[in-house]
This record gives structure tokens, C-alpha cells and sequence, in this order.
């Protein structure tokens, strides 16, 4: 007997096109989104500060999400495979693909701005707060984000109107506004990987591991058992009732599956 969560389900070419997917996202976060971060601490801060900071990096991930339709986060994808919308395979060649698109994307930053600029290069650390302060930031930020996800990406909710990535990329604003001058507020594994490889810095980098992995995990598994309808949208029994074709009714039952990789 097979266990889904242990095979791949999507063919070689979908596999490679979500592998790209995700690297290319993943080096486009770090540049946009560290260099964002580097321009806050170096330019002029009466112009540019956290708050310009945390509206690149929403939009970014909002306009990567819309574009591509990746994770770009192993937190997401290790939450998802939690609760099997993405088998365990899969979800590690993501999580080593996301790794490498940051770490490419603060390389490039590195050869993109002056020497003086790029000494922390946006790394994540923490800032008048204990370990254990930041450990609790990153779980609770990562929390809620992940139940943002979740509930924008909920295909029985009728009644969902409006932008999945733009929803997912106001909330990552406000969580940065949040916490970001305490930790950085990663959220994000491999956007603390990449930048932290690069510099050297490895210091206090498992709380961005296992914070936002604990958070995330916690969000999905809570929203899956707690919010998420377990019947089929009205809409959609509506149009398999109305088509009467099983190749059709087929098609429609398959969407959401591991065929469609997304960030949200």
C-alpha cells in the first residue's frame, strides 16, 4: 500500500517548472526585499524607513505570488506537506530550491549595492528583544500568516471575494510593521538562510527555523480543523450538476491538488 505523502504526484516537467518557480522567487524576494531593507538603514531616513521597508517586501511577495504562484518560504511548504497538500519529496526539493534562490539573490545584492551597504545585507537578528521574545514573534507572526494564506486560498468559501496575494502581501506588511524592528520578522526560513550564508552571521538563526516552521504548522493545521469547510462549495456542485460530464466533473475534483503549486 502507497502512501501519497511519501511519492511524487506531478510530473517531471510540472516538477521543474514549480523547481524554477521557486528559485526564481526566492532570489527575487532577497533583492527586492533586503534591498529594501538595506536602503532603510542606510538612506535618508526622513524618506525611506521600515515603513517603505514593509511595503516592498508586502508587494513583492503579493506580486510574486500573483506571477509565479510559489511558496518561496519553507515554513509554507512544510505546513502544507503537514497536512498533505504536498507530498514529503516534493516538499524537500522545494525547501533546498528556496534555500538556494535566497542565497543567489543575496549574492547578487552583495555585486547590486556599495561595499558599505551590504556588510548585514538585510540579515535577520534580533534587536532589544531575549531569544526567547523573538522565538515567541516569529511563531505568533508566522501564525497568523499562514491563517491568512489559508483562508485566502479556501476554495469552499462562497462567499470570498477579492486578491488571494493581495490579501497574503498587506498581511506580511502589517506583521513587518509588527515585529520587524524587534526581529526582523523573517517569517521565513530561507530568507534568513541566504542573506546569513553569505555574511557569515549565524547568530541566534535556529529561532528563524524553528519559529516560523512552529508557527506555520500551527496555522494551517488550526485553520484546516477549525475554519475550513469540510463540504464542497455550492458553486461547484452546482456547475458539476449542471455539466453532466464525467471528464469535467473529473477536472473539477482535481483542482487544489499538487498539480498547482502556490506561495498562498
Amino acid at each position: 500500500m502507497k502512501w501519497p505523502l511519501l511519492h511524487i504526484t506531478i510530473s517531471a516537467k510540472e516538477l521543474c517548472q514549480a523547481l524554477v518557480r521557486e528559485l526564481l522567487g526566492s532570489c527575487l524576494l532577497i533583492v527586492m526585499g533586503c534591498g529594501s531593507v538595506l536602503a532603510a538603514q542606510f538612506g535618508n531616513p526622513q524618506t525611506f524607513n521600515i515603513t517603505g521597508a514593509s511595503l516592498c517586501w508586502g508587494i513583492t511577495v503579493a506580486t510574486l505570488a500573483l506571477s509565479l504562484q510559489c511558496h518561496m518560504n519553507p515554513a509554507v511548504t512544510i505546513a502544507l506537506a503537514s497536512i498533505g497538500q504536498i507530498s514529503i519529496p516534493t516538499g524537500a526539493l522545494y525547501i533546498v530550491t528556496q534555500c538556494a534562490g535566497t542565497t543567489l539573490g543575496a549574492q547578487i545584492l552583495v555585486g547590486l549595492t556599495p561595499k558599505n551597504f551590504t556588510w548585514a545585507l538585510g540579515a535577520t537578528q534580533l534587536n532589544s528583544v531575549s531569544q526567547l521574545q523573538g522565538f515567541g514573534m516569529e511563531i505568533i507572526s508566522t501564525f497568523l500568516l499562514l491563517l491568512v494564506i489559508s483562508g485566502a486560498n479556501d476554495k469552499t468559501r462562497n462567499a470570498q471575494q477579492g486578491s488571494a496575494p493581495l490579501a497574503i502581501g498587506l498581511c506580511v506588511t502589517a506583521l513587518i510593521l509588527f515585529c520587524g524592528p524587534f526581529t526582523g520578522a523573517s517569517m521565513n526560513p530561507a530568507r534568513s538562510f541566504g542573506p546569513s550564508l553569505i555574511t557569515g552571521n549565524w547568530k541566534n538563526h535556529w529561532l528563524y527555523w524553528a519559529g516560523p516552521i512552529i508557527g506555520a504548522v500551527a496555522g494551517v493545521v488550526c485553520y484546516h480543523f477549525l475554519f475550513q469547510s469540510s463540504e464542497k462549495s455550492d458553486i461547484r456542485q452546482e456547475e458539476i450538476i449542471k455539466t453532466g460530464n464525467n471528464d469535467q466533473n473529473k477536472k473539477m475534483q482535481s483542482i487544489g491538488g499538487e498539480n498547482n503549486p502556490s506561495f498562498a
